[in-house]
């Protein structure tokens, strides 16, 4: 009993430490916009929650989760609102 203990330990700790996550973006364009549509949308996602948005029309990047307005330098959102990616344009 006493050498099952730390082998248990190890596992559930292990176990604990082992989650894997993803991060995608949902990109769309529309060739033919309307005057509420915008021509570019891009939604970024860690796990199926949206986490960041940016759209053509507005030129900025928004966060979406609280987490990430709140770990993220203030000026970051500025930053990543001109990055060569967002013009698509």
């Amino acid at each position: 009993m006493m050498l099952l203990l730390p082998l248990l330990a190890v596992f559930l700790v292990k176990r604990s430490h082992t989650r894997t996550h993803s991060l995608r973006y949902f990109r769309l364009a529309v060739s033919d916009p309307g005057p509420v549509v915008p021509e570019f949308i891009s939604v970024g996602y860690v796990d199926s929650h949206p986490i960041t948005t940016y759209d053509s029309v507005t030129r900025q990047k928004e966060p979406k989760a609280p987490w990430m307005a709140e770990n993220l330098a203030p000026d970051h959102w500025e930053r990543a609102s001109h990055l060569p990616e967002n013009d698509w344009l």
